[in-house]
């Protein structure tokens, strides 16, 4: 059958809930289809038809959208995977932030609606805090820690760089969309090659041994962690500059060892929601 192309997009409900952008790179696989459509075809073989869209040298997925969007009962933190099939379908392959497949979009009756069920608002993936929960089903968290100098930020670099091991590992410097917000952890290339070649669950392990479960998404360009990612990032207050080395332990198993520009800061929700 050879390669063909794929994109993933996390669902954020209070931008992507009438349309969705296809990144640039796929457009141009499907722009014979712009003034068109595109078929997404489900696991089961349900297909919905979605118009294709240009705005200047953007490209949506659109009339349409918001019925798959509802048929499939998405919520925020929702991790899709497209890929292009015979034209005009688009496969596409839903997830919840527990990794595994979301069952609400499979739950069909024999006319295709989704069956009414008691919803249930908290996340599939489950933390110890509940403010971690409620924090993330908003799609992004704020700062929580003052401005880091320029010196402290140089050496959290130089302790994590000073970091030495058997295994395989990589080091990563925390930006904006790793941690406040899309929720997206590009893996350093240095361990994407002893990684797995296709779309995985991995276990990631934080610095008191205990197991996260996260989606690695490998791709033509490279790997990284999405679904529950966020979930890690926020539990453990990461914040901006931090320096992480990510260190494979396992087939599937990557201990996370944390370098901080800033010491530690409290979660403060809990204690401001009840005040």
């Amino acid at each position: 059958m050879g390669w063909r192309p794929h994109f993933f997009k996390v669902f954020f409900a209070s931008r992507s809930s009438k349309r969705l952008k296809i990144p640039t790179a796929f457009s141009k696989h499907i722009k014979y289809r712009i003034r068109g459509g595109v078929c997404l075809k489900d696991r089961t073989g349900k297909r919905w038809r979605v118009e294709v869209v240009k705005e200047g040298t953007s490209v949506f997925f659109q009339g349409g959208w918001e019925r798959f969007v509802a048929n499939s009962g998405l919520k925020t933190g929702d991790f899709l995977v497209f890929g292009l099939d015979r034209s005009p379908d688009l496969t596409v392959l839903v997830f919840d932030q527990s990794t595994c497949d979301k069952d609400e979009a499979f739950r069909r009756t024999s006319c295709g609606t989704v069956k009414e069920e008691p919803s249930d608002d908290e996340p599939p993936l489950k933390t110890d805090d509940d403010d971690v929960s409620s924090r993330m089903r908003l799609g992004f968290r704020s700062p929580l820690r003052r401005v880091a100098t320029e010196e402290e930020k140089a050496q959290a670099l130089e302790l994590a760089l000073s970091f030495c091991s058997d295994n395989p590992f990589g080091i990563a410097v925390m930006t904006e969309c790793n941690v406040y917000c899309s929720f997206y952890m590009v893996v350093p290339s240095t361990l994407v090659e002893h990684l797995p070649r296709a779309t995985s669950k991995m276990r990631l392990l934080d610095p008191t041994g205990k197991s996260w479960n996260v989606m690695y998404v490998y791709g033509k360009s490279g790997g990284g962690f999405s679904a529950g990612w966020g979930f890690f990032a926020d539990a453990h207050n990461l914040e901006k500059d931090d320096v992480v080395v990510f260190e494979l332990v396992g087939k599937l198993e990557v201990k996370v060892h944390i370098y901080r520009v800033v010491e530690e800061t409290p979660l403060l929700c809990l204690e401001l929601s009840s005040s």
